[in-house]
């Protein structure tokens, strides 16, 4: 992103404190740094929107809360009726009602970046920075602080089959694993700390998943991350979300400068794709197979295809806003999304609603 990273709000002694982050399914760090915060003037305010559509993306409507926080990552667990959006200064809204109402829970955590609810609207997690991991398994009344054994930064989580065995990726090729519901994370070498990793993939089961990260980074491991191989993305383009939608064969990934890359074996290749764009994607999502799928990023851009990624078409997202985050939860009709902006007060988002 230009400003290229989440940024973090915190307003005290009228100075609004910016730490840029990046995430799988959210913001990115300046190229070749790491985030570092910033102050920025007091007269920048943070602006937050859930989107949702009813019509395939058509359309879309900005549903409440109007919050005053960065929203970094939205999940809809197992119908279009429950879900979570998390975000900034620990953030969590549930729904249950498919976002006609969003009630804030408490987040326990300074800012929370992505989360997961495995199976059910019950148990799920989130993680953020300074190595911040909670879960709840109560559908998000009480949220428990994890020990993840990090104080770097962790951008994606992802339990493929249960509860219990799952994965967080973040700054310096942090690769963590649990296989007792997160009561110990243990740390996975990837091979070098220059990696800064941003989403992560198990698409069928706990042994085959996917990373990527900064300057076209993919990672994959076929033995449930003991080791992780480097595959060749043909970009140097920093990558921000990856999905295998129905098998470890056929999967995308998205990022920067309109960048969609598209594998059919496993990853042993990477063909660029045209999404005629220039926006930078931060989110990718196929709800049902490798053929109907969006990728969402700057500026409100959402993008869709209907024949596998061979055309991309772009659509009317109601924001100017980033978005951070798009998932359609059981079908390609309805889907919701997070976006957000800095803007000075009475002034709109980016200048869109």
């Amino acid at each position: 992103m230009n400003w290229r990273a989440l940024w973090t709000l915190v307003v005290a002694a009228a100075v609004v404190l910016v730490s840029s982050w990046a995430c799988g399914g959210g913001g990115q760090p300046q190229e070749g740094a790491s985030p570092e915060a910033t102050v920025t003037p007091w007269a920048v305010v943070a602006t937050a929107r859930i989107l949702k559509t009813t019509d395939g993306g058509s359309t879309w409507t900005i549903q409440t809360p109007d919050s005053a926080r960065y929203l970094a990552s939205i999940d809809f667990p197992v119908d279009a009726a429950t879900g979570y959006a998390v975000g900034w200064g620990g953030t969590i809204f549930k729904t249950a009602d498919g976002g006609n109402s969003w009630v804030a829970q408490p987040g326990g955590a300074p800012a929370l970046i992505d989360a997961q609810f495995p199976l059910d609207t019950a148990t799920g997690y989130a993680v953020g920075l300074n190595g911040s991991i909670v879960k709840t398994t109560d559908g998000g009344s009480n949220w428990v602080a994890l020990t993840s054994g990090t104080s770097q930064d962790l951008w994606s989580v992802d339990f493929p089959v249960d509860a219990t065995t799952g994965y967080a990726v973040g700054e310096g090729g942090r690769i963590l694993k649990t296989t007792d519901g997160g009561s110990t994370w243990v740390s996975q070498a990837p091979g070098t700390e220059a990696y800064y990793l941003f989403s992560v993939d198990f698409p069928v089961d706990a042994l085959t998943g996917y990373a990527v990260g900064r300057s076209g980074i993919i990672l994959k491991t076929t033995d449930g991350g003991g080791s992780w191989l480097p595959l060749d993305s043909g970009t140097t383009r920093d990558l921000w979300s990856v999905q295998f939608p129905q098998d470890t064969a056929t999967g995308y990934a998205v990022g920067d400068g309109g960048t969609i890359l598209k594998t059919t074996n496993g990853g042993s290749s990477w063909v660029a794709l045209t999404s005629g764009t220039t926006q930078d994607l931060w989110s990718v999502d196929f709800p049902l197979d490798a053929t109907t799928g969006y990728a969402a990023g700057r500026s409100g851009t959402i993008l869709k295809t209907t024949d596998g990624g061979n055309r991309w078409v772009p659509l009317g997202s109601a924001t100017s806003l980033d978005i951070r985050s798009v998932q359609f939860p059981v079908d390609a009709v309805t889907g919701y999304a997070v976006a957000e902006g800095s803007t000075a007060p009475g002034q709109s988002g980016n200048g869109g609603s």
